[in-house]
């Protein structure tokens, strides 16, 4: 993928989702019909951080980062997220409510994970249709 000058490999969107899915099941218990929002710019990082969500096999809210503060301030609090995954410059320059978990693929934590594919959870099976897997909001 290319995207912005630079070039992401298909191994390298793998294997940051792959970490990102450790740390959401470590910080917020991602699993089934957990709610975990995404608030990114279009590129790489998000493919990575949409596959890690699913990985970790929850369901994303994609919030868009450019929103008014107050409607994406709400959104966040309507989806009821454990975790945002964001950018480490937006996690910076935007708001988020008090007691949201806010990750970023390149958090030291992270990055510490391990790249190699998730397991499934212990007594959870395979995802059901009815199990969320992308909830949109206007």
């Amino acid at each position: 993928m290319i995207s912005g000058g630079t070039e992401t490999t298909y191994r390298e969107l793998t294997e940051d989702a792959h970490r990102l899915a450790r740390r959401l099941r470590d910080v917020c218990g991602a699993e089934p019909n957990t709610m975990i929002a995404v608030s990114m710019r279009p590129g790489p990082g998000q493919i990575s951080a949409l596959l890690g969500v699913q990985h970790a096999g929850a369901a994303y809210v994609a919030i868009d980062p450019e929103l008014p503060e107050q409607r994406r301030l709400k959104l966040l609090g309507q989806c009821k997220a454990g975790a945002v995954v964001t950018e480490a410059g937006l996690r910076e320059t935007l708001t988020w409510p008090d007691g949201l978990e806010i990750v970023t693929a390149d958090d030291p934590e992270t990055r510490g994970y391990g790249s190699e594919p998730v397991a499934g959870r212990a007594g959870r099976g395979r995802p059901r249709l009815r199990d969320l897997h992308l909830r949109l909001h206007r």
